[in-house]
């Protein structure tokens, strides 16, 4: 019956009384589970990242057999990732999934938002990185918007992933937006990354 709940989900809220905030997608929901949310349809929306100078947020979302994802939410409309029926690029290899209901609704349906990027299990994420691969769990993200580094990466989204031992960025593309096709390698060999922030000297 997929009642609504909270796991794999995104609330927006007012920090004091949880409220939902009046500009959520469903802020005047009857639920107040489905008032709260901006996004859902995660496995595991493990790290957030948000771009303070526009508001774009940034989620890390840890896969369970193919890929991992980074999405980009935005905007006003609710945010569907499409667990468990879509994971990466397209359909769950999961194939039990595929079977049920709420897939079969949602496929239908056309109603999923795909990730701004990916990866899989084996596939490298750089040209000629040392990284290894063979696992999925990216575990940090954050926005460069202090400075760091030459003026090509500001604004640019950098990320972990927990079993390569290596530090990744996006630099931004021609809209604005962190481009997907230019993953850049930042650092290798750092060891199980499990979270990235700036200092407040800007490093």
């Amino acid at each position: 019956s997929d009642p609504t709940g909270v796991h794999g989900s995104v609330l927006r809220v007012d920090p004091n009384s949880f409220d939902p905030r009046p500009q959520n997608p469903m802020a005047g929901d009857a639920d107040l589970n489905a008032a709260r949310m901006i996004a859902t349809g995660f496995r595991n929306p493990f790290r957030m990242a948000v771009d303070s100078q526009v508001g774009r947020l940034f989620v890390g979302n840890v896969g369970g057999g193919g890929a991992d994802e980074i999405n980009l939410i935005e905007g006003n409309d609710l945010y569907n990732s499409g667990w468990p029926c879509y994971e990466g690029p397209g359909l769950t290899p999961n194939t039990f999934w595929l079977t049920t209901n709420i897939c079969n609704t949602l496929i239908a349906s056309g109603d999923h938002d795909p990730p701004m990027f990916s990866y899989g299990r084996d596939t490298t994420i750089a040209a000629d990185e040392p990284c290894p691969n063979g696992g999925l769990a990216v575990a940090g993200l954050a926005v460069n918007r202090s400075g760091f580094g030459p003026a090509a990466m500001n604004g640019a989204l950098f990320f972990s992933d927990y079993t390569r031992d290596c530090i990744w960025y996006l630099p931004v593309g021609a809209d604005g937006r962190p481009d997907p096709g230019e993953a850049t390698l930042f650092a290798s060999g750092v060891g199980g990354i499990a979270d990235l922030a700036f200092g407040p000297d800007g490093g």
